[in-house]
């Protein structure tokens, strides 16, 4: 649940305010293609731009917070980190105290992103530190309770959470969040009280509906998590993002044709969201080729982190039906927008094996070794690479 709420928080770091002042024309042209290529959630694009406008001189805070945000969205956290420190430590300009509190936030994310929720929680501290802009301390500290739920010193993150929600008391993020934590401790009943807290100051929160309905599994009260979507359903609103979540309620209750319909009306609607689920529909009829023409119609650049998830299908796909060289394919593509891990860099190992690409194999193997040294099974796995490569 928490790896959710990891990427909502994630998001908040671009709502920073960012200029662009005056400096060089060539760099600063760069710098606003960046930015409008990163509104726009197309990060690996934004990314060269960035990095235009750094290469040609312009060591400046904002640039260097520009390119943290955006490959922060791309899932390069550790990069993130270091574009971040940069924007308070390589620059050619004094740098404000309000460049210092995005930044020290920005390095918050990427921390929390990496897994590292002490150094999230100590620099969501020192940017609060910081006085201005006023308006990232909601941001600032929701980010900090959910790390201090991550260490585990939940009292701390609940009097944390509390304080805020007695201070923003219709702040439906934060309710919901909240609600994970209680769900962390077991507190479904309170949980459910936050979350319907949540709906109730938002009822377009729509993460809220399904967290409710899975506390109320839990809890095994299925004739309550049957009502949640009973309120969802009546959302009075001819909305194509209205009709996809109804399409998602209606798949979860395992009544793909309802669900179907409303993700065909969703489409009619212009929301083009719904190919994803379309093609987990046919997946899990086991009818991969159609799942596939429906998860191949759903990539898009204006939605890479929905693009991650895809290939990720894509790939489980065509490992269904043991096409190992296109399974590889769309491993890779996953990697590449999703970000490296343990468990994909090993299945990458492995496909590419399957596929008799040693060459790759050994790369991909080399890789993982690279990030985890001390992995026993990966180096025999390598050396067994290599053999097969010396034959």
């Amino acid at each position: 649940m928490f790896k959710k709420f990891a990427g909502l928080i994630g998001l908040l770091v671009f709502t920073m305010v960012l200029t662009t002042g005056c400096g060089n024309n060539f760099a600063n042209k760069n710098f606003k293609k960046g930015r409008e290529y990163a509104e726009k959630g197309l990060y690996t694009k934004s990314i060269t731009y960035y990095e235009k406008a750094i290469k040609s001189g312009a060591k400046r805070s904002d640039y260097y917070i520009g390119y943290g945000n955006a490959l922060v969205g791309a899932g390069r956290y550790v990069d993130a980190n270091k574009a971040f420190e940069k924007a308070v430590s390589d620059v050619d300009n004094s740098v404000s105290k309000s460049y210092k509190k995005q930044a020290y936030y920005g390095q918050a994310i990427s921390y929390y992103y990496m897994g590292d929720y002490s150094n999230a929680e100590k620099f969501c501290e020192k940017a609060m530190e910081l006085s201005a802009p006023a308006s990232l301390d909601e941001k600032i500290s929701l980010t900090r309770a959910a790390s201090l739920s991550m260490l585990s010193k939940d009292k701390e993150a609940e009097r944390v959470y509390g304080e805020f929600i007695k201070k923003y008391p219709e702040n439906a993020e934060a309710h919901f969040e909240y609600a994970a934590l209680l769900i962390k401790k077991e507190k479904y009943e309170e949980a459910a009280n936050e979350l319907n807290e949540a709906i109730s100051y938002d009822k377009e929160k729509f993460d809220a509906y399904f967290e409710l309905y899975d506390t109320y599994i839990k809890l095994k009260d299925t004739r309550s998590a049957e009502k949640v979507f009973d309120k969802l359903f009546k959302l009075d609103k001819d909305s194509g993002e209205v009709y996809f979540y109804m399409g998602k309620a209606y798949y979860i209750l395992k009544q793909t044709d309802k669900a179907d319909y409303y993700f065909k009306k969703a489409k009619k609607e212009g929301y083009d969201k719904t190919s994803l689920y379309q093609g987990l529909i046919y997946m899990d009829d086991g009818d991969y080729n159609k799942a596939v023409k429906y998860l191949k119609e759903g990539l898009s650049e204006k939605y890479e982190v929905d693009n991650a998830i895809i290939y990720e299908k894509l790939y489980e796909c065509y490992q269904k039906m043991a096409d190992f060289k296109h399974a590889a394919y769309y491993l890779e593509k996953a990697i590449e927008y999703g970000g490296e891990s343990s468990e994909r860099l090993k299945e990458l190992t492995i496909v590419y094996e399957k596929a008799k690409n040693f060459e790759k194999a050994k790369t991909s193997a080399k890789r993982y070794i690279e990030l985890y040294p001390n992995d026993t099974d990966m180096n025999k796995e390598l050396r067994f690479i290599e053999s097969k490569l010396s034959q």
